[in-house]
């Protein structure tokens, strides 16, 4: 349910995964940009974002980025430890509604979140999208109908090429994370063997173990998607023998763990460093 905002178009309970949140600003200027300043974020097409571009702040990098992020969007709305944060992992822009006689013609839903001070409306937007996204998230799952696992053990690897088994690929892993996120041990052991017996005697049985062991890590999960997407990918391009696109997936496999990898030794010195400056200022205390 949104509570922190009034929806002004659109189904609350049906709600699209595209929207425009806007306030009314009580310190605007004479500029029509000024009076209703707004947020836009898509699940749908990155490139929805560049039709609200008031600023000038896309880029064409950044929408082929996004484009490139919304592969994994779908894995994205199952984890759901991440749906409180989840407004920082779609694409979105800060814009503005000139005139709003122009909703109905806006993609998506509409909120409008109240009338407030310039510099209270950044906050207020940004709590509003992720208290959007999360209702988004969860009226997905809602309606999502997980395959029995026992269905699993009567498939043959031999039988598919390489694009139908990365959609089978990502069927079983969404059914994993399901399983690892709401602590369903059952469900978990009953996937892994279905999933460990079907790549058994296959070359592909150690990236398989891989893509089981990331689900089941505590990496954070914008990095384990990105890490297993691209895992996914490999598999199947290695079964349709497109090595040279699987060498691109297993190279960003390996970014992606050297990312963490820095982030983690980054988060270590700065720790290191606060406990330093600690024991430094009690050392002076004493003196």
């Amino acid at each position: 349910m949104i509570t922190l905002g009034q929806i002004i178009k659109g189904n609350p309970d049906n709600l699209e995964g595209r929207v425009m949140i806007y306030v009314e600003n009580l310190d605007s200027t004479d500029e029509p940009s000024s009076k209703y300043p707004s947020i836009y974020a898509s699940t749908h097409d990155p490139w929805d974002l560049a039709d609200y571009d008031s600023f000038g702040e896309l880029t064409e990098k950044f929408l082929e980025q996004a484009e490139t992020r919304k592969k994994y969007y779908d894995f994205l709305k199952i984890c759901y430890k991440e749906t409180v944060r989840g407004a920082i992992n779609f694409p979105f822009i800060t814009t503005a509604i000139p005139d709003l006689n122009e909703i109905p013609k806006i993609k998506g839903d509409v909120i409008y979140g109240g009338a407030y001070s310039n510099n209270n409306i950044s906050d207020i937007v940004s709590n509003i999208l992720n208290e959007y996204m999360e209702e988004y998230v969860s009226q997905i799952d809602a309606e999502r109908v997980y395959k029995d696992p026992k269905e699993f053990s009567t498939l043959d690897l031999k039988y598919y090429d390489g694009k139908d088994l990365k959609s089978l690929l990502y069927n079983m892993t969404e059914q994993l994370l399901h399983s690892v996120y709401t602590g369903d041990l059952k469900l978990e052991e009953a996937i892994v063997k279905h999933m460990r017996k079907f790549f058994r005697e296959s070359v592909l049985a150690h990236p398989m173990h891989n893509l089981i062991g990331m689900a089941k890590s505590n990496m954070e999960g914008l990095y384990k998607l990105e890490y297993m997407m691209n895992l996914i990918e490999l598999i199947g391009d290695v079964k349709d023998e497109e090595f040279e696109s699987a060498i691109i997936h297993q190279v960003n496999c390996k970014e992606v763990i050297k990312t963490v990898e820095l982030k983690e030794m980054q988060q270590i010195l700065k720790e290191k460093f606060k406990a330093a400056r600690r024991a430094n200022s009690k050392k002076r205390k004493e003196f």
